[in-house]
């Protein structure tokens, strides 16, 4: 319950302030294990990326946020997966795996954390290695216009941001089953990911 009113909340804000739109929302699978991987370089790409989407998202979220008073009760029960940052964190993959086997739509972040707009960082193999544990497909997101959230008009007032998704098809991985040849795989599929949120980025909605 407290999920879906949150959802309806923020996508209202969405759409009537920063005329939030989504391009090839039909990407994302009615159903079945899926990874959606999105860039960051805000605290609204979490929201904004979750509501491509009419199912139940589950996040993967630095695990300081469930020490953050009032946020904490929030962030657990709509379903944030908490994850150490900085190390791999084998239990969080344990449980984001777990949803996704069962038919759970699950967001993740592959550079592991929030970057410098314009930045290109290269993202982190938990994703792949997600990916290959649940034998699931990984949907590329692109998200503009979250930082800033504020531009001016006519060089002078402030206003809202346009916010732009553009959701990509998705993407399955066959990795090897020898476990020396997995690390260079995980490596492709990553490159294979983040290109494709780049390009995804620069798209024009039509």
């Amino acid at each position: 319950m407290l999920y879906t009113v949150s959802k309806a909340i923020l996508f209202a804000i969405l759409r009537l302030f920063y005329h939030y739109r989504v391009m090839g929302g039909e990407n994302v699978p009615k159903d079945g294990g899926v990874i959606l991987a999105p860039n960051h370089v805000s605290y609204w790409d979490p929201p904004v990326a979750g509501c491509v989407t009419r199912r139940k998202v589950y996040f993967m979220a630095k695990e300081e946020l469930f020490h953050v008073p009032i946020l904490k009760y929030w962030i657990k029960r709509v379903g944030c997966i908490p994850v150490r940052r900085g190390t791999a964190d084998r239990r969080a993959l344990r449980l984001a795996a777990e949803h996704l086997k069962k038919g759970g739509c699950v967001l993740v972040f592959p550079e592991g954390k929030r970057v410098s707009p314009g930045e290109v960082k290269e993202g982190e193999l938990g994703i792949a290695l997600l990916a290959q544990m649940a034998g699931v497909p990984v949907v590329p997101i692109g998200i503009t216009g979250t930082q800033p959230l504020f531009r001016k008009i006519c060089g002078v007032l402030p206003w809202f941001s346009k916010i732009r998704v553009h959701v990509g098809k998705p993407l399955l991985f066959s990795f090897p089953n020898k476990a020396h040849e997995r690390t260079k795989a995980f490596e492709e599929a990553v490159h294979v990911i983040m290109n494709e949120i780049q390009r995804l980025k620069t798209e024009k909605l039509t």
